[in-house]
């Protein structure tokens, strides 16, 4: 499995969004950090929060609450 560095999370985060509906275009994405060996980001919209994590090379968006 490969390490990824910040550098490489940032990346993968441009790509998924580029690969996603328009939903998540406006996402204000936080500056990464490492959280138990896993890269992670805050995120918001105008009506959500999430957090944005790596999983095994992939990034998974989890909801965590409205504002």
């Amino acid at each position: 499995m490969k390490n990824y560095g910040k550098e490489d999370f940032l990346e993968m985060i441009r790509d998924w969004k580029a690969d996603q509906s328009t939903e998540y275009y406006d996402l204000e994405i936080a500056e990464p950090e490492l959280k138990n060996g896993k890269w992670v980001a805050a995120a918001k919209d105008g009506k959500c929060t999430y957090e944005l994590s790596d999983v095994d090379g992939n990034i998974v968006i989890s909801y965590l609450g409205a504002k």
